[in-house]
């Protein structure tokens, strides 16, 4: 092989080695996902009844699939609310943002939490997700949340 050749040859390399890099180094520091707004809605548990039923049964039996925080007191509807909470982000990423998932802080009279399906988000593109928890009739309806998910199999995390 000639010397000019190997000259070339080790440029393209170095080039396409650069890329790569630079590349990486987007994919670990560059853009994730973010919250672009947060939507609420109460409801008594009057008005959803049959989840009210599932939870409290899930309970009795100990395989209630959400976080459980308190006991369960009163089996009366007027006592408790549903707090719907729908979350909305944006991937600014080329890659798929796998696995996302709204997390959030309970506060005093939360009782459970039911999670929503994890969610992929397509690259530059945007999904809603949604958590329900159940409250004691009043409860506080501010409360920390977060968004879990995965992008190129490093874990993120987008707070409100």
């Amino acid at each position: 092989m000639e010397i000019a050749s190997v000259k070339t040859f080790t440029k393209v390399l170095a080039g396409i080695t650069a890329v790569f890099l630079l590349f990486g180094a987007y994919i670990i520091f560059g853009p994730r996902l973010i919250v672009t707004d947060v939507r609420q809605s109460v409801v008594s548990a009057t008005e959803r009844q049959e989840a009210f039923s599932a939870i409290v049964a899930g309970v009795g039996r100990g395989d209630f699939g959400g976080n459980q925080f308190k006991p369960i007191e009163s089996t009366r509807l007027t006592d408790y609310e549903f707090t719907t909470v729908t979350v909305a982000v944006q991937n600014k990423s080329v890659l798929r943002a796998e696995w996302a998932q709204v997390g959030i802080s309970p506060v005093a009279d939360d009782i459970v939490l039911v999670t929503g399906e994890p969610t992929d988000i397509p690259p530059f593109g945007t999904g809603e997700l949604t958590v329900s928890i159940l409250s004691h009739a009043g409860a506080a309806t501010d409360r920390p949340l977060w968004v879990d998910y995965y992008l190129f199999g490093h874990k993120g995390n987008a707070a409100r």
